[in-house]
């Protein structure tokens, strides 16, 4: 049992979350889209424990930029794999791309909120995060509805005021030929994603 953190957005606030973070510990952070609960990659694990989710459900990683996505997926996979050069523009959109890394398929999504980028910074180029809610929940907007969920059960939460859309982002699946979305939201609207599919076929 935890006593919850609730930290800021200072200076402090940034470098203590970070801290927990390398530390091994789950915090909670906001993004434009809703609230998520972050790990170190290696710590994934612990994500779908405390949701109480499947063990083996994929978890989304947050990147600070499309090349550091690219340089994940294509240079550390086994074999490399080719990514889309227009995969680049969805992303930065703040689109979750699933791609075949290793066999599995993974998400990931650069977030386009200041607090999410700097801990990124701070902690490295990936975070593995996912929706604050417990399994099969509404995703939290806000800390304070993160506490009422999480409160005693993760290290801390980022209180970076109420998320900008409320709703999560679209999902693009990469390891099909054209690439199928999976969930209209954040960055992609039904009929757009075949729209930039035949301009970049086209050229």
């Amino acid at each position: 049992m935890y006593t919850t953190e609730r930290l800021g957005t200072d200076a402090y606030g940034l470098v203590r979350a970070a801290e927990l973070l390398n530390g091994g510990e789950i915090v909670a952070i906001p993004t434009e889209t809703v609230y998520g609960l972050a790990a170190l990659p290696k710590n994934a694990h612990k994500l779908n424990a405390v949701k109480g989710s499947a063990p083996d459900k994929p978890i989304t990683c947050l990147a600070d930029d499309a090349l550091s996505v690219y340089y994940t997926v294509s240079v550390l996979a086994e074999p490399e794999i080719a990514v889309p050069m227009f995969a680049k523009d969805l992303l930065e959109s703040g689109v979750t791309a699933i791609f075949d890394v290793d066999g599995l398929s993974r998400g990931y999504r650069i977030p386009q909120n200041w607090v999410a980028q700097e801990l990124l910074e701070q902690t490295g180029i990936v975070l593995a995060c996912t929706s604050a809610n417990m399994s099969g929940g509404a995703p939290a907007v806000d800390a304070d509805e993160v506490m009422r969920v999480f409160g005693g059960r993760i290290a801390a939460i980022v209180d970076g005021g109420r998320c900008e859309h409320g709703i999560a982002s679209a999902v693009v699946d990469f390891t099909v030929d054209p690439p199928n979305l999976i969930r209209a939201g954040v960055g992609l609207e039904p009929g757009e994603l075949e729209r930039i599919y035949k301009l970049y076929a086209n050229r």
